[in-house]
């Protein structure tokens, strides 16, 4: 992300889904761990209730 903002004209990115998935997405990525959100763009957290993330419905 940091290089695309850098080198690129993109003014924002979103992160809404990835953040419905893991809520501490941005910590994780600041303290060193770079992986992947878990998000995989399913749109399924739009019609669960309360906007939940399927991958975590247990």
């Amino acid at each position: 992300m940091e290089e695309i903002l850098n080198n690129s004209n993109i003014e924002y990115f979103a992160l809404g889904r990835p953040l419905t998935c893991e809520p501490d997405l941005v910590n994780r990525w600041a303290s060193g761990d770079t992986k992947e959100p878990r998000c995989v763009s399913c749109n399924k957290c739009y019609y669960t209730p309360g906007k939940r993330c399927i991958l975590n419905l247990r």
